[in-house]
């Protein structure tokens, strides 16, 4: 049986520490396998709607869809399908406004260091991310236990700024997700596996990604890609399956 392959939490760089152009990330992703993805930039859908122009104009089969990472006084809160633009940072006019949108309300990373789950209302999550590429072994646990424990469904998210991160973590399901509503079932009715190919968060610390954007834009290009080039070297590739 034919299985499909998704991520719902990965960035472009209209998010401000991704060097992931929309071109980039959406043939990438038709390189390693997905089938669909979901666009979810740091407080805009801008890199989601340019990703779907990319994805168009290079004929690639991935289905693209549009999200976003909002910050809000207790933490990230992450929109999936959405049409427009989230302008509040209040944690729960963000959900009012996903929803106006019917959008659906999805918990990145919950335990953090940034996230204060809480003080979160967690009555109106529809989807906890159980597995996140960039948090360490016991967050993504703890995590995994507060899904179970609200009785939601679990996903996995890349959280992919930069093209390597593109594939460590993916959502396997065999209904074919081209399409928004069978994507939306999908994601709402727990109708998939995660499987992790590789954990980046040990290494993050080495990389500083706010640093080797400074590099960047300050001309500093080489130093920049030697310290990429050691993070690559450094990667561990340890495959996991978490079945939920």
């Amino acid at each position: 049986m034919k299985q499909y392959s998704f991520d719902v939490h990965m960035h472009t760089h209209y998010s401000y520490d991704s060097l992931l152009t929309p071109r980039h990330l959406v043939r990438t992703s038709d390189k390693k396998g997905h089938s669909a993805i979901i666009v979810t930039d740091h407080n805009t859908t801008k890199g989601g709607f340019a990703s779907i122009k990319a994805a168009k104009n290079s004929n690639l089969e991935l289905s693209v869809f549009v999200g976003a990472e909002i910050k809000t006084e207790h933490g990230d809160v992450i929109g999936l399908f959405l049409n427009d633009e989230i302008k509040s940072r209040c944690y729960h006019d963000v959900i009012d406004e996903i929803h106006a949108q019917d959008g659906i309300i999805y918990l990145p990373h919950p335990f953090a260091r940034h996230t204060r789950v809480k003080d979160m209302d967690l009555s109106r999550i529809q989807v906890v991310e159980a597995y996140n590429s960039r948090s360490n072994i016991r967050q993504n646990r703890r995590a995994l236990s507060l899904g179970i424990k609200l009785g939601l469904p679990v996903l996995g998210g890349s959280d992919a700024h930069i093209r390597y991160e593109i594939g460590c973590v993916r959502n396997l399901t065999d209904v074919d997700i081209s399409q928004e509503e069978t994507f939306r079932k999908v994601v709402l009715h727990n109708m998939s596996s995660i499987r992790v190919h590789h954990n980046i968060q040990p290494l993050i610390p080495q990389l500083k990604i706010n640093e080797f954007m400074s590099w960047i834009r300050s001309g500093q290009s080489e130093r920049a890609i030697n310290r990429i080039l050691l993070f690559m070297l450094r990667q561990t590739r340890n495959v996991t399956r978490v079945s939920t």
